[in-house]
């Protein structure tokens, strides 16, 4: 609780945006749990803030090859990296049933 008005100051939408605040909050409260549920997994981390987290796990560059098969996203190597190849977090194919039958496979450069 103590994180919480950092939290969700880091997640707010910038202000050009021009969301209603009300909006703003509620999709501020719903990446804030998308973000605790992955810090969750990550042992050790679970009660990293949301700037921590993102800075050391997510803020990286990724590229999308579109192939007819599957589609293949390349990814840079996060700053705590090895935490994420402890976990298995880094070797994911997963579908997305919104979009059509495709894999997305996850490979680091």
């Amino acid at each position: 609780m103590d994180k919480l008005t950092d939290d969700l100051a880091f997640l707010s939408l910038p202000e050009a945006y021009h969301m209603p605040r009300s909006v703003d909050l509620a999709l501020s409260i719903a990446a804030q749990g998308l973000m605790r549920s992955f810090a969750w997994r990550l042992p050790g981390f679970a009660g990293s803030s949301m700037l921590y987290s993102y800075r050391n796990f997510l803020d990286f560059r990724a590229s999308l090859d579109d192939e007819p098969e599957r589609r293949a996203v390349r990814l840079e190597r996060p700053p705590l990296n090895m935490v994420l190849n402890i976990t298995g977090m880094n070797r994911k194919t997963c579908k997305l049933s919104w979009l059509d039958e495709r894999l997305f496979v996850l490979f680091q450069e």
